[in-house]
């Protein structure tokens, strides 16, 4: 698939995300297929587990920066919200983790949409 196909299957407004590359696709596309390697997900994901609360927020901030800009903003959304719990204090396993947990099911959406390009 191209690319304007995968991002609007991942849910991406793609006109928008192409003028933030001042309309450079080509561009844009070199950032789309290095998102999958990039480790703020895994660094994020090793932090709920070890319960690690300043690098939970500092890794969803991260998270949620690189995929607003790469036009994701479902998953930046999520992260969002699993920063506005770590920064309300609200430390608790409970909620965390359930936030990471869609943050993570949106992730592994977008890669298996980005897993599609050509």
């Amino acid at each position: 698939m191209k690319l304007k196909e995968v991002m609007e299957t991942a849910g991406v407004d793609y006109e928008t995300t192409l003028n933030r590359f001042s309309g450079n696709e080509g561009l844009l596309e070199r950032f789309v297929r290095k998102f999958p390697g990039d480790p703020t997900f895994e660094a994020l994901k090793a932090a709920v587990l070890e319960k690690q609360y300043n690098e939970v927020e500092r890794s969803a901030h991260t998270l949620k920066g690189i995929a607003a800009n790469l036009g994701f903003q479902h998953l930046s959304d999520l992260n969002a919200e699993v920063v506005a719990l770590i920064r309300s204090n609200a430390f608790s396993d409970g909620p965390v983790c359930e936030a990471f947990a869609r943050v993570s099911e949106e992730y592994c959406k977008v890669i298996g949409c980005l897993g599609r390009l050509d």
